[in-house]
């Protein structure tokens, strides 16, 4: 299942994150505590409970935890003083605030290379549909307006695929 928000899209079943259509390497357990905040990304989840599920049966410090956080908010490029992914609430703990779109399970051609299509995923066949779907790009002056990253059309269209049969989508370029 790949899981999109912000400019990133998580790939549950391989382990793997993907921002700005570039794979992102990442620790195991930065990975656990992403998939973990996604998870319960309606509520706040407390260092305590956060360190239970993460490491069970294993004693490890506050700032273990802490360099954890650091790292899976620099994986997903989350800024600490303007957060738009995982947000700290002081004395309560951490929650995940972007908003996530479940993209399926075929949404998303990963590959080796994830920008590089298999050759026989560019020719559509006889008798499929075939629908293009190009990048989104602000024509205005205004920042507020428009998609300003390519990985936010790239999970637009996953959906889009997604709900037209579970078609492949391929990203070119």
């Amino acid at each position: 299942m790949f899981l999109a928000f912000g400019n990133c899209v998580l790939d549950l079943e391989q382990r793997k994150l993907f921002r700005d259509g570039e794979l992102v390497h990442m620790r195991a357990k930065v990975f656990e505590i992403l998939s973990y905040l996604i998870a319960e990304r309606d509520r706040i989840v407390g260092r305590d409970e956060l360190m239970s599920h993460i490491w069970s049966n294993v004693t490890v410090s506050d700032s273990t935890l802490s360099s954890s956080i650091h790292g899976a908010r620099k994986v997903v490029g989350n800024d600490v003083g303007n957060p738009s992914i995982i947000k700290t609430l002081h004395g309560q703990g951490f929650q995940f605030i972007a908003e996530v779109t479940v993209l399926g399970e075929r949404a998303l051609d990963t590959g080796n290379n994830p920008t590089t299509p298999a050759s026989s995923d560019i020719h559509a066949r006889d008798d499929s549909i075939s629908i293009a779907i190009l990048p989104f790009a602000n024509l205005s002056d205004d920042p507020k307006l428009g998609c300003q990253r390519r990985t936010k059309g790239t999970a637009l269209a996953g959906v889009i695929m997604h709900h037209c049969g579970g078609a492949k989508l391929v990203q070119l370029g």
